[in-house]
């Protein structure tokens, strides 16, 4: 992977390497002379939040549910911002019976939204219930990628 070394108001720019704090040495021309530069290398993945509605399926009838996932993807400051088209979920039903995934739509604000149908069923001997894993991805335009997980139950019982 590559990427451009853009400094304000130069004329050309190039690394000379990378130091031991891991920021990119280098030098840049303006119209008078040259001079040196630090820059930061993006190591941090774009921070993912996510909520479902409900995060409970009840009750356990075997009917689908539509469950509201949304949250926000965001590139911490400095970074290099979100490759909008890697932004996806995917459901792992502890069952391996529904397991759902697709891409995400982006707002300008780095918010999505998206329905799930979920199955309101468990075993009756499954006494944690059932969990169906709703996990949130996407990279940053430098290629760090950052995930985040919740889970949505089809409980035992309400009462727990």
């Amino acid at each position: 992977m590559f990427d451009t070394i853009d400094v304000p108001g130069s004329l050309s720019a190039g690394a000379n390497g990378i130091n031991s704090h891991g920021q990119i040495v280098g030098t840049y021309s303006d119209l008078s002379t040259f001079h040196g530069f630090l820059a930061q290398m993006d190591t941090v993945p774009p921070v993912i939040t996510v909520s479902a509605s409900p995060d409970a399926l009840w009750p356990p009838n075997g009917r689908l549910v539509p469950v509201t996932v949304s949250g926000v993807i965001a590139d911490g400051p400095g970074g290099s911002h979100v490759n909008e088209g890697s932004a996806a979920y995917a459901v792992l039903d502890e069952y391996g019976l529904v397991q759902p995934h697709g891409i995400l739509t982006l707002g300008a604000d780095g918010r999505y939204i998206f329905t799930l149908a979920l199955e309101a069923s468990r075993r009756g001997s499954d006494h944690d219930g059932r969990r169906y894993t709703v996990t949130v991805s996407a990279e940053d335009q430098a290629g760090n990628r950052g995930f985040t997980s919740m889970v949505v139950t089809v409980p035992h019982s309400m009462g727990k």
